[in-house]
């Protein structure tokens, strides 16, 4: 016999992915045995407990597969004349935030939303997302932002970040309280600073 594999996926997936053995002829008087082999690491092993004409591959997987058949009267066994590559991603990325303080600061700040994904890939345009914070703030504010994989997963970032920028510069406010007398009068200084604070 001929035999070739069915399967139109060229790229990453998460969806389950089902091989199917295309042999010439299709049926023979005794049948066919398949055999179906996995390639992860440069070498070929047989995948136990498969004999059908179709393999399906649910889980999260980068492989090369091929397949094997033998007539049920002992012709062969022939290998099918390509292999495929089979890339299934079910995993939604995951979300990475940094940038934010937990000190008071008077410089800009950035809070960065980022993804990652350790098998298909984010999808390039929700790799990162910034959030640039130039004035004075103080606040415990909710970033959400939607990333994405090259697989079709995707996952809603969502984090209450604390901010603490103050560039506003302290007050100082002088009163002078005089008294009858022309040689006696008090000052009184009053320092101001919303929301830090001053330092004594």
């Amino acid at each position: 016999p001929i035999v070739d594999i069915v399967y139109s996926a060229t790229t990453w997936t998460n969806q389950d992915v089902v091989l199917k053995a295309n042999p010439n002829p299709e049926s023979t008087q005794s049948g066919y045995i398949y055999k179906w082999y996995e390639n992860k690491d440069s070498k070929y092993e047989l995948i136990k407990g498969v004999n059908e004409q179709k393999l399906t591959k649910g889980e999260d997987v980068v492989a090369t597969y091929k397949v094997s058949i033998a007539t049920g009267a002992g012709a062969g066994p022939i290998d099918s004349s390509n292999t495929y590559v089979v890339k299934i991603d079910k995993t939604p990325p995951t979300c990475k935030y940094k940038g934010q303080n937990t000190v008071w600061t008077n410089k800009d700040i950035t809070i960065n939303v980022s993804c990652k994904d350790d098998a298909s890939g984010c999808s390039a345009d929700t790799l990162e997302k910034s959030y640039p914070i130039t004035e004075s703030k103080i606040s415990l504010d909710n970033y959400s932002y939607e990333i994405k994989d090259n697989a079709g997963n995707s996952k809603l970032c969502s984090d209450t970040i604390p901010t603490f920028v103050d560039k506003d510069k302290p007050t100082i406010n002088t009163q002078v309280v005089t008294s009858s007398s022309p040689y006696s009068a008090l000052s009184i200084f009053t320092l101001t600073d919303n929301p830090t604070g001053y330092s004594g």
